[in-house]
């Protein structure tokens, strides 16, 4: 994602986007905001995330039940 927004979207895993095994999402701008997963957490209510997710955290925000998730696959690289 390179700009525009994605928000206000719902889904049962993966509010926003659903990355799957093999997958790779990269937020360089832009924002993921207000997206609701309907699933039991943890379940991705910005981003539900089965493989790799790089770029800056810091637009991923304001979703519900939790942002990205499952907790501790995204692998961050610095903001540009």
């Amino acid at each position: 994602m390179n700009g525009g927004s994605v928000d206000h979207n719902s889904a049962s895993l993966g509010g926003s986007i659903f990355n799957d095994y093999y997958g790779q999402v990269n937020l360089i701008a832009g924002s993921i905001e207000n997206n609701t997963a309907s699933s039991p957490s943890p379940s991705g209510g910005g981003i539900y995330n089965l493989s790799t997710v790089t770029g800056n955290a810091g637009i991923v925000h304001g979703n519900t039940p939790d942002q990205i998730e499952p907790n501790g696959v995204a692998d961050w690289m610095p903001s540009i």
